[in-house]
C-alpha cells in the first residue's frame, strides 16, 4: 500500500478505496459530533476533493462544490476527532483557497452543521464570518397526505434544454441570480444524472420549478419557486405535496428539504405538507480576495 506522510492529495475523481475511506470519516466525525452529514460521493463534476493522510490513514478531508454564484464555492470540511487541534483544518482551508485562486472562484461559502460546536471553533479560527442559517426538514412518514384534486390548469413535467429560457426567468426572479449564473447551475442539473428538474406551467405557461436529487438512496427536494405573479394561489403547495405523494408511491422513505430559517411563509407551506424541522445548518464566509 502507498503511504503517505502529512499529506494533503486534491483530487477531482476520487477512487473506490478513497469514497471508503471518505465514508467511513464521516461516520466516525457524526457519531462523535452527533450530527448527520451526509454526501453524494459518487457524483464528482466540478467537485475538487482535498484528503489528508497521516501514514496510511485519512484523517482530514475537505470538498469544494459548486455554488449557485459565479466565483463562488461551497465546502464542508471534517477531522477526526482523535487529530483536531494539530492545524489539518487549516491546512486543509489554505490547500482549498489556493485552488480557488486558480480557478478565479473569491470566495468560499462553509457549511457548519449547528450542532457541531468544533466545525464553529474551526470556521472562526480561519476567519470565516457567519452569514446565515437553514433548517433541514424531514418529511414525517406518520403524516397522512392525501393528493389535491388534479387541476388541469397546472402541468409538472421534467424539464430538457428546450425548458433553458424559461427556468432562467422563474430563478433569477426567485432566487435573484443573474442569466449566466442561473444558466450554468441549470445545465448542471439538466446534467447530472441524480438530478430531474421539473418546469410547472400553468395554462402551458411556465410558471415555477423544483428539482428533485437522489442522494444514497434518500431524496433531496430543491428549488422550489413559482413566478411573483402566481404566488399566494396555493401553486407551491400543490406542487410539493404531490410531488412528495410521487415519490411516496415510488418507495422513497427518506425525503428532504433545505429551508432559510427566516423564510417563515415557506417553513409554514412545508409544516403544512407533513415536514418537520431535523437539524440546522449554518452557513460561514471567507473570501479568497481581500476587498
Amino acid at each position: 500500500m502507498k503511504t503517505y506522510k502529512e499529506k494533503v492529495l486534491c483530487v477531482q475523481d476520487i477512487n473506490e478505496s478513497q469514497k471508503q475511506q471518505i465514508s467511513q470519516l464521516i461516520e466516525i466525525c457524526n457519531r462523535k459530533d452527533k450530527i448527520e452529514l451526509n454526501l453524494n460521493l459518487d457524483k464528482r463534476d466540478n467537485i475538487h476533493d482535498l484528503l489528508y493522510y497521516e501514514g496510511d490513514s485519512l484523517v482530514g478531508y475537505l470538498t469544494l462544490l459548486p455554488s449557485y454564484i459565479k466565483k463562488e464555492k461551497k465546502a464542508i470540511g471534517i477531522v477526526h476527532p482523535s487529530y483536531r487541534k494539530k492545524g489539518i483544518f487549516k491546512k486543509l482551508v489554505e490547500e482549498g483557497k489556493n485552488i480557488c485562486s486558480q480557478i478565479n472562484v473569491e470566495k468560499i461559502i462553509f457549511i457548519n452543521n449547528s450542532e457541531s460546536i468544533s466545525g464553529l471553533k474551526s470556521l472562526k479560527s480561519i476567519g470565516a464570518k457567519y452569514i446565515s442559517s437553514s433548517y433541514k426538514m424531514i418529511y414525517n412518514d406518520n403524516y397522512e397526505l392525501s393528493r389535491h384534486k388534479e387541476d388541469k390548469r397546472l402541468q409538472v413535467i421534467k424539464a430538457n434544454d428546450k425548458d433553458i429560457d424559461d427556468l432562467i426567468i422563474i430563478g433569477t426572479e426567485a432566487f435573484h441570480t443573474s442569466i449566466e449564473e442561473e444558466k450554468e447551475y441549470i445545465l448542471s442539473g439538466l446534467n447530472n444524472l441524480n438530478k430531474s428538474i421539473y418546469i410547472v406551467k400553468y395554462n402551458r405557461k411556465s410558471i415555477g420549478a423544483v428539482s428533485i436529487t437522489e442522494v444514497n438512496k434518500a431524496i433531496v427536494i430543491s428549488d422550489l419557486s413559482v413566478l411573483i405573479d402566481y404566488r399566494r394561489k396555493g401553486i407551491g403547495k400543490y406542487i410539493l405535496q404531490n410531488v412528495v405523494i410521487d415519490l411516496y408511491d415510488k418507495g422513497y422513505k427518506d425525503i428532504s428539504l433545505f429551508v432559510e430559517i427566516q423564510n417563515k411563509n415557506a417553513i409554514n407551506i412545508y409544516e403544512d405538507s407533513g415536514f418537520i424541522i431535523s437539524n440546522g445548518n449554518d452557513f460561514y464566509e471567507l473570501n479568497i480576495i481581500a476587498k
